[in-house]
């Protein structure tokens, strides 16, 4: 039997559209915190799903001991646990890490798109090649996400909500402006901070190992993050190559997966002919690595949807490599 008192252990479950109803009754009582998420699984029974509903809310969520962050949680199964506090101020300087401003509902944060799906996850590790955050931000999609995303949907999958939901990003109905300016604005910081996990985890791994970092001696920290910039390995980005999901994970075929990829699909406002589960590949200095990202169609144009995809919780690939991982780790 798991032993879902480890929090690792009960994520993962979670997300397996294999996990019994038996199993995600343990959960429950081992994890309140995963409650809403194992109210999204196939497999949660009527009773288990009454019994969640009667329960108090859960003030918080409990922490990890591996290096699965809280905001994992969220990734999870669509749904952000509170754990990135300063998420919250998305109308502040996070935004500016990524594009120019935008005024009147005119898209200015997203780029123009792209033809295939394959073509933005490679405009993408263009911009990561050539340290251009613009160009890497703009390969998502964000006046998109928040013009088309599926609230009710949402709602319906999740039986909860949170204002602070940075993965599904649609914190807010569509009917006021206020909400929809929120919703962009938040998708904004959602996709920046994904960006800079990412870079922390790929970049300077030498400094940031996966989880918080305790900094003893901030000169020798700061020094070891300027040296891996200064000889960034991703400067050497090379054979990019287009590959099966499955030929990562077999798990990815299996039909509940798919479902559950449907379900999560829908929730913005897509279809099996608008999203698609991105497998690529590519070298680095002999080294093969893998980026697996989300990526969604809007108006006939492709765009990345999120980095750290469903594919990457199947594979239990570490919540810091938002997508982008060593195939030999």
């Amino acid at each position: 039997m798991s032993d879902f008192s480890d929090l690792l252990t009960a994520t993962r479950a979670v997300v397996d559209p294999r996990t019994s109803a038996a199993d995600l009754t343990l959960i429950t009582q081992a994890q309140p915190g995963l409650r809403a998420q194992v109210a999204a699984h196939p497999n949660a029974y009527p009773q288990l799903l009454a019994w969640i509903g009667q329960q108090a809310p859960i003030p918080g969520a409990a922490r990890p001991r591996h290096s699965v962050r809280p905001w994992l949680l969220g990734c999870l199964a669509g749904v952000v646990v509170a754990g990135l506090v300063g998420l919250a101020l998305v109308l502040t300087g996070v935004i500016g890490i990524g594009s120019a401003g935008s005024s009147g509902g005119t898209v200015t944060y997203e780029g123009p798109g792209f033809g295939t799906p394959e073509a933005a996850a490679k405009a993408f590790l263009d911009g990561l090649k050539n340290k251009d955050m613009d160009a890497m931000v703009a390969t998502f999609a964000i006046e998109s996400v928040a013009n088309n995303c599926d609230y009710i949907a949402h709602l319906t999958r999740m039986k909860a909500a949170m204002p602070q939901d940075v993965v599904y990003s649609c914190p807010f109905p569509q009917g006021d402006p206020l909400g929809r300016q929120v919703n962009i604005q938040t998708r904004l910081a959602a996709v920046n901070t994904s960006l800079a996990w990412l870079i922390a985890s790929g970049v300077t791994p030498s400094s940031f190992s996966g989880s918080l970092q305790t900094v003893d001696d901030p000169a020798t920290f700061q020094a070891g993050i300027d040296s891996d910039f200064a000889n960034f390995r991703f400067a050497a980005i090379s054979d990019v190559a287009t590959v099966d999901p499955a030929a990562l994970d077999p798990q990815w075929n299996d039909p509940r997966m798919q479902t559950n990829v449907a379900a999560w699909a829908a929730e913005f406002g897509l279809n099996e002919n608008t999203f698609r589960q991105l497998a690529m590949t590519f070298s680095v200095d002999g080294q093969r690595w893998a980026f697996v990202p989300e990526a969604c169609r809007y108006h006939d144009r492709w765009y990345l949807l999120n980095t750290y995809s469903r594919l990457s919780l199947v594979m239990g690939v570490d919540s810091s490599s938002m997508g982008l991982f060593a195939l030999d780790q």
